[in-house]
């Protein structure tokens, strides 16, 4: 009787487990070794904070324009020397895949950050994920005390590439980490970027 019961509501199981993916960012899935055998296990983690400064009128970079390169400053990942089958394991994704990633530790904390600097931040992340994919949103996040960036790719397949060349890459002698953000979230805190399309292009 228990059997049939609980057979009865798999659907209903199912739908609430695509729910939470799909939407709540609190709940980390991980992969726990319990006597003796792998079982993939929820993990509550802290809400995401959101930017420092909510943008209102400043648009991304435009495709094309003639601000400064980054000028090559990645410098391979603390990874580099894993195989494949180990980063996965010492470097799981946080967060459920998402077109949306967000970066710390870009960047020390400035008290004013000139437009030249948000630039050469927003062309070095355009820089490191070009090999993968179509960047359509980025925003720097001038005011963060950790140094976040965010950012949009055109596709989940792109932006699963991207990230995993970003987590744990080295910009500037800083060691970057990445997260993935839901697009809900993102898209309340970026309005600009729910439609967002076109690729934005190093300039």
């Amino acid at each position: 009787m228990f059997v049939w019961r609980r057979k009865a509501k798999e659907g209903l199981w199912d739908e609430a487990v695509q729910w939470i993916a799909c939407n709540e960012s609190r709940v980390r899935v991980e992969t726990r070794r319990i006597a003796g055998q792998d079982f993939q296990v929820w993990r509550w983690i802290q809400e995401d904070p959101p930017p420092t400064e909510i943008p209102s009128s400043r648009q991304p970079l435009s495709p094309g324009g003639q601000q400064g390169r980054s000028q090559g400053n990645w410098h391979g990942s603390v990874f580099d020397h894993y195989p494949p089958e180990i980063t996965t394991k010492v470097a799981p994704p946080t967060g459920t895949p998402s077109v949306c990633i967000r970066l710390k530790n870009m960047f020390e904390p400035i008290r004013k950050m000139s437009e030249n600097q948000i630039h050469e931040l927003e062309n070095a992340v355009l820089e490191r994920c070009h090999p993968h994919g179509a960047v359509v949103h980025v925003w720097v996040d001038k005011k963060s005390p950790v140094g976040c960036v965010y950012l949009k790719m055109d596709s989940l397949k792109s932006a699963m590439e991207c990230y995993n060349v970003l987590h744990g890459g080295w910009y500037k002698g800083k060691l970057v980490t990445a997260k993935y953000i839901p697009e809900i979230k993102y898209h309340k805190w970026f309005p600009t970027a729910t439609n967002a399309k076109t690729p934005i292009l190093e300039s």
